[in-house]
């Protein structure tokens, strides 16, 4: 996000900026662990997303009316700045996976590699295992945005649900 003459601008345009703002929200009033599927399911839903926000929100127990009023009132502008100024300056490109501060080496494409080897405290279960589960995307670790805070742990599809370990 950049922001530029009072507005901001997404690198895929008007609709990116609206989706991020719905997930912004939910991540703002929900657990990242109640909040992660709703997450999931609008970056699945592509040019999509904004028709599926309430789809989504139904189908992870996300009050709808709790996010549209915070994407509908000054909070979503809030949260905006809060996460331009979150973003890196030298951020290229999406999805732009930092670990612990440095810049994925692999671009995301050993996420499950890079954060396991990265994770300080006991490592999740999906660690011990050098087989890839089918991690959904960098998006699964991309919320942690505040580094005081508990990260999510991996997460994966299994048999069309998601697995937070």
């Amino acid at each position: 996000t950049q922001y530029m003459g009072g507005e901001y601008y997404c690198q895929h345009g008007d609709d990116e900026c609206k989706g991020n703002s719905w997930e912004q929200c939910t991540l703002a009033h929900f657990p990242k662990t109640d909040a992660i599927g709703f997450y999931i399911c609008m970056e699945d839903s592509g040019d999509s997303m904004l028709t599926n926000v309430k789809e989504c929100a139904k189908e992870y127990n996300i009050d709808y009316d709790v996010i549209s009023k915070c994407f509908n009132g000054p909070e979503r502008a809030q949260l905006q700045a809060k996460n331009k100024d979150l973003t890196p300056a030298d951020h290229k490109y999406v999805p732009w996976v930092v670990i612990n501060g440095k810049v994925s080496p692999s671009n995301g494409q050993n996420i499950k590699k890079e954060v396991c080897d990265a994770y300080t405290g006991t490592k999740p279960a999906s660690c011990t295992s050098i087989e890839d589960k089918g991690f959904i995307s960098p998006f699964s670790f991309a919320i942690v945005d505040d580094p005081k805070e508990q990260p999510i742990v991996p997460c994966y599809k299994e048999e069309n649900k998601i697995v937070v370990e």
